[in-house]
């Protein structure tokens, strides 16, 4: 089994004389290579507020191309899981979503970088019937069987009864496609212990309450 530990992104200034070497506090292109001398994956978030362009993907591509083992993850777009699902708009998460892994995704895969792609529903989408059935037709619509998708519920009412597990309905839609429940830990959230899937995905989110829905800028990010 094969674990691999990083985090999510890499450019951050304050990680300047925390973790960055203070001679490195002008010479951003370095960081990741630094980084990567430590970690063997990275979360990438901009995707999410942004679907990156061919010249973006193919940055990180160049990037990690001879760093042996290496692994990006890759959120998908806000546009699918924090607008589309969430205004029950059912073709429009779908198109995003199918042109997330044409654009980025799939290149990732090819070039062997690919690690997980992260699906983080809003904390607005909701356990009904409707939505059940929208998640299913989005996770049906992209290729699950080849690449390996997880999944983060964020809304409690996707919890069981006892609010430390997920439903049963909820295992039940990811088990079917070898999709990963994400495990999470944060303020309120509880990791949670079964799995659905071969492969698992694991966020520690941190237990500052204080920060947890402050605004996140786009740049902390890359």
């Amino acid at each position: 089994m094969t674990i691999l530990v990083g985090c999510s992104g890499w450019s951050y200034d304050d990680w300047v004389g925390k973790f960055y070497p203070l001679e490195l506090a002008r010479k951003r292109g370095e960081w990741f290579s630094y980084y990567a001398q430590f970690f063997k994956t990275v979360e990438i978030n901009s995707t999410f507020y942004r679907p990156p362009g061919e010249l973006q993907v193919q940055s990180w591509i160049r990037k990690g191309k001879d760093l042996p083992g290496f692994e990006y993850s890759v959120k998908v777009p806000q546009l699918v899981t924090h607008r589309a699902l969430v205004e029950a708009d059912l073709e429009r998460a779908i198109f995003w979503a199918a042109s997330f892994e044409r654009t980025c995704v799939g290149p990732l895969a090819e070039s062997s970088l690919l690690g997980a792609v992260l699906l983080q529903l809003s904390p607005y989408f909701k356990k009904e019937p409707s939505s059940i059935d929208m998640l299913k037709k989005v996770l049906d619509a992209v290729s699950h069987q080849k690449y390996n998708y997880a999944v983060e519920f964020r809304h409690n009412s996707w919890l069981d009864e006892s609010r430390n597990e997920l439903d049963p309905a909820a295992l039940e839609i990811l088990r079917d496609r070898n999709i990963a429940r994400v495990l999470i830990d944060g303020p309120g959230i509880h990791a949670g212990k079964k799995l659905t899937a071969d492969h698992a995905y694991v966020r520690f989110h941190g237990r500052n309450c204080d920060i947890w829905y402050k605004g996140e800028k786009e740049d902390d990010h890359r």
